[in-house]
């Protein structure tokens, strides 16, 4: 009896992009780029047939070049159009122009933009398209958009909407949606595009019944996988961050019932070994760098050596470098940042305006505070408290400080083995000034903001990038810490 034939389909899958569209040298090498990314895909198009092959975005495909900077989003948005992607999310940085501009940027997308969970408030509508189905390989799909609840508070600084707008529940909402549409009884594939983060999609699959969802495909936590997460049987993925690599699944479906008989998961790279590039995508990226170039070629400084930022679990050289000038630069005790400030791979020895904009996109406010280091010290406590992860994964997010400051935190204890100043164990009584970017105060830590120390807090600069280049413009072999010993966490 002749074995039945099944329909081999492929599912693709990117999350926080970031305008990440050149390509890096990695020893012989040439990994990441978005023309190299494109060119995969097509790749994989044209060997599988493209009824064959679908390709999603888990949100934040905006902030982290010049280029997407200088054209608002615009430019990132026509580049994904070359890439054809099937359905994406919104992430919390498809919202850094404004809400008002991300409707705008929806309507010039060739993609489905969907999401289920923000509301406008009052009218207890949507504010985007909640899902999208699409057939592959003679399957419908059922794809839903979900984003992180903590864009609640980045919605109040939109003066103009931010206000009546609401983000709900993630699991309440996507059950809604598999009540009104159907999930795997109906589909033959249910797949969440997620952008809550990997811990909350731990939570979030807690909360759905396996038998009506078939995956989580995350993003938001920059989380690079080995393997699928299985949590109450369903599958959580994530493909880290930037076009450096790619998710994978690959699954074969009986074509008379049309359901999924198996599957694997894997993370491609994408380099010059593997991927060609797409010179449609090179030539746009090309024009789009050539046209601000002349902008942003001023020199800056030259650093004693280059500042790296590979990992975001460690201060770096780069990191330590921002907290360490502006500590200097407003005559600050100690400068605290989220690592997740910086978004370049590094830059130097020699520094352009261009290096420091892709580094430092957000440019936002610098704030203020005077508490002694016993409160400082509670704030960092609560926030190892509250933020468990897998330290050892080079993409999970800590705190950064400025250089005269060192602390051992263990993950078991809970608490810190030793919390030094200047070598010596801080004075707890002692009253210190501490700078704080605009995302400890005002977005999604809740350790440092307004309402953890009530009048406390005051902005001393609106834009830190700035005075950066202002506080290193035209010095020469500036010192990087590449190889501080500021922090560590143990086990």
């Amino acid at each position: 009896m002749e074995e039945k034939k099944l329909v081999h389909s492929i599912l693709l899958h990117s999350n926080d992009i970031h305008a990440d569209f050149s390509s890096r040298q990695n020893n012989e090498k040439l990994t990441g780029g978005i023309s190299r990314l494109s060119g995969y895909i097509k790749k994989v198009r044209e060997e599988a047939g493209g009824d064959k092959v679908v390709y999603t975005i888990s949100g934040d495909m905006f902030r982290g070049s010049v280029v997407d900077s200088e054209y608002l989003g615009l430019s990132t948005a026509a580049i994904i159009n070359h890439l054809k992607p099937d359905a994406v999310c919104i992430g919390n940085h498809e919202i850094d122009y404004g809400i008002a501009h991300s409707l705008l940027l929806e309507r010039v997308a060739d993609f489905p933009v969907i999401n289920c969970n923000v509301y406008i408030k009052h009218f207890n509508k949507r504010l985007y398209q909640p899902y999208y189905i699409k057939e592959i390989g003679g399957t419908e799909v059922l794809f839903i958009g979900v984003i992180t609840p903590e864009m609640t508070k980045q919605l109040l600084h939109d003066a103009s909407i931010g206000r009546i707008i609401e983000v709900r529940d993630p699991a309440e909402e996507v059950n809604r949606i598999l009540d009104e549409v159907g999930g795997l009884e109906r589909f033959g594939a249910v797949m969440i595009l997620s952008h809550i983060g990997l811990d909350a999609d731990i939570e979030l699959a807690k909360k759905l019944d396996p038998d009506r969802v078939g995956g989580i495909i995350g993003g938001h936590s920059h989380t690079i996988m080995e393997e699928p997460l299985f949590v109450n049987d369903i599958p959580i993925v994530q493909a880290g961050t930037g076009t450096g690599q790619i998710g994978r699944f690959d699954f074969w479906t009986d074509p008379d019932t049309r359901e999924i008989v198996r599957y694997k998961w894997q993370t491609v790279p994408i380099d010059s070994d593997l991927c060609p590039v797409d010179p449609e995508i090179e030539t746009l990226v090309d024009y789009l760098s050539r046209d601000v170039d002349n902008r942003y070629s001023e020199h800056v400084c030259t650093l004693a050596e280059r500042a790296v930022n590979e990992v975001r679990n460690a201060p770096t050289g780069l990191t330590c470098l921002l907290a360490d000038t502006l500590a200097e630069y407003h005559g600050l005790d100690v400068v605290l940042m989220n690592a997740g400030a910086a978004r370049s791979f590094g830059m130097g020895p020699e520094v352009t305006r261009r290096d420091v904009t892709e580094a430092f996109p957000y440019n936002e406010a610098l704030y203020k505070t005077v508490i002694t280091v016993r409160e400082f010290k509670n704030r960092l406590r609560r926030f190892f408290e509250n933020n468990r992860r897998d330290w050892k994964d080079p993409h999970s997010g800590v705190l950064v400080h400025s250089a005269g400051w060192k602390y051992t935190y263990s993950v078991e204890k809970d608490d810190f083995l030793e919390f030094l100043r200047n070598g010596e164990e801080a004075d707890e009584d002692a009253l210190i000034s501490v700078g704080l970017v605009n995302y400890l105060v005002s977005s999604t830590s809740g350790y440092f903001g307004e309402d953890m120390i009530p009048g406390k807090i005051r902005m001393i600069s609106e834009h830190y990038a700035d005075d950066f280049m202002d506080a290193l413009s035209g010095c020469t072999d500036v010192p990087v810490h590449n190889d501080n010993d500021r922090l560590f966490i143990v086990d």
